[in-house]
């Protein structure tokens, strides 16, 4: 609804306190799915839900290619994204990023990309904030950057799906890319307790999403 230019207009007229009152009222089932802004500054939520874009992806879809950098953050608000081992139509899953979990700011935050390719696993509906409008916000809000972008180190660390992109370079080379040959059983994958399920040593430590 914020993308309705008389709405938008309307609401941006607003004293900043009402302004943020209103839209977290409004959107306040949709905040209760995505576990990453509760408890962060209201008025940073508030920015970000006014500039959040409804993605919705069926199953199979792509989202990132495999070794391509992401330019906003996901927020998946029901169903999962799949981690494949290649862009072949039979590779195995590997893992998935399930309802209420986030991707993607090591993107535009740490210049990494996914060796991996994430499609939808189900039906899934997502909101995705955009590197234009994520980055001025982070700006504005230091300790909003400072731990969503140590997350983003955290998970580059701990995770072998995850690889930094010289800054040269606008992706991973194929080399850098797990091969289709890569693949684990299903009945294989270990649960690392924030409910992203990866094969074992895919990541050495828990790692939240992000």
């Amino acid at each position: 609804m914020w993308r309705d230019a008389d709405t938008r207009s309307l609401v941006e007229e607003l004293p900043p306190s009402l302004r943020t009152a209103v839209v977290l009222h409004v959107e306040k089932g949709l905040l209760s799915k995505i576990p990453f802004f509760h408890g962060t500054r209201r008025s940073f939520v508030a920015e970000a839900v006014l500039n959040l874009r409804s993605h919705l992806v069926s199953i199979d879809e792509v989202v990132v290619p495999r070794g391509e950098i992401t330019d906003a953050v996901y927020f998946v608000v029901d169903g999962a994204i799949a981690f494949l081992a290649s862009a072949h139509a039979s590779a195995h899953r590997l893992g998935e990023i399930p309802a209420g979990a986030h991707f993607g700011a090591e993107g535009p935050l740490l210049h990494a990309a996914w060796t991996v390719e994430l499609r939808g696993a189900r039906a899934t509906q997502m909101q995705r904030l955009d590197a234009e409008f994520l980055l001025p916000l982070l700006d504005k809000y230091p300790l909003v950057r400072w731990e969503i972008t140590g997350i983003a180190e955290k998970r580059l660390r701990e995770s072998t799906l995850l690889q930094v992109v010289p800054k040269e370079q606008t992706r991973l080379p194929s080399s850098a890319c797990l091969s289709q040959s890569f693949s684990y059983h299903a009945d294989l994958l270990e649960d690392d307790g924030d409910g992203l399920r990866t094969p074992p040593g895919a990541r050495g430590g828990a790692g939240q999403l992000i």
